[in-house]
């Protein structure tokens, strides 16, 4: 019975370890020594960030360790099987960890200002339709950006003055651009920037092999996400070709939006500040 619970308990703890994302920051009042814990934690992010094979081959590397010190039943096959698992884990670990490691942290770094001038553009036309929300409104905007592109009512122009940040990048030191609105502006050009700004970065990610190469988790909900821009891109260059109605925009653009706030989480929660949290 003893052994049955300790069983349990390390598979709640393996799957937590395994597939639960890194945390952040860690108290360093708490009893595990600071320094063991940022190990830990770089060695889980690193797991973490190299997609399902990884996790899972850890996963039952844990449960192979287990079985070599408990034996909670006798057979040779599943022993055989537990000590090959373990073999091809450390050596796996050996000859690509610290190699991964810093190769992450340079992606990472490289995709740094553009990663988040993407949530900051995101955040700036938040902004400027729901001046008062800071919670992102995918099918608010989704209406608010159709009606823009294609409308004059309400939503079609600038309720008042907009100084916002936009891209982290800048020709002068310590800056960033900013996107200056002033009230009555028609609106349809800051959305067409920002459709496009995302349409430039995904078109250039989805380029870098090295990405996804390191980070294979993010590949398939990039790719999705860069044939719904694609799409909505092409309804808006030419609509009578691609059968558009204001309606039917509306719907690719809330998909895209959906599918936007997903993929940036994704990549922010692999990708985002790896070399400052697995220093």
């Amino acid at each position: 019975m003893l052994t049955l619970f300790i069983f349990f308990v390390l598979l709640i703890a393996a799957c937590f370890f395994c597939f639960a994302p890194p945390r952040r920051g860690y108290d360093r009042n708490e009893i595990i020594p600071y320094k063991i814990k940022l190990s830990i934690n770089k060695y889980r992010l690193y797991i973490y960030s190299s997609g399902k094979v990884r996790q899972y081959l850890l996963f039952l590397v844990i449960l192979s360790l287990y079985y070599s010190i408990a034996e909670p039943f006798k057979s040779e096959l599943i022993k055989n099987i537990s000590y090959s698992l373990m073999a091809a884990f450390i050596f796996d670990t050996g000859l690509n960890f610290s190699k991964e490691n810093i190769t992450k942290g340079v992606i990472s770094t490289r995709w740094h200002n553009d990663l988040y001038s993407s949530f900051e553009r995101m955040k700036a036309i938040n902004k400027i339709y729901y001046p008062s929300n800071k919670e992102i409104n995918t099918e608010g905007l989704s209406k608010a950006i159709t009606s823009s592109l294609f409308n004059d009512d309400a939503n079609s122009f600038a309720k008042r003055d907009f100084r916002l940040m936009w891209d982290l990048s800048s020709e002068k030191y310590l800056s960033y651009k900013e996107i200056i609105i002033r009230k009555g502006d028609k609106l349809d050009a800051v959305c067409l920037r920002f459709i496009n700004d995302d349409y430039k970065f995904l078109v250039n990610f989805n380029r870098d092999e090295e990405v996804f190469k390191y980070f294979p988790s993010i590949m398939q909900p990039s790719l999705k996400t860069y044939r719904a821009l694609s799409r909505l891109v092409n309804s808006i260059k030419d609509p009578s070709r691609f059968k558009f109605t204001t309606e039917s925009l509306e719907m690719e653009l809330l998909e895209y939006l959906e599918l936007r706030n997903e993929l940036f989480n994704d990549i922010e929660e692999v990708m985002g500040s790896y070399a400052q949290r697995a220093p």
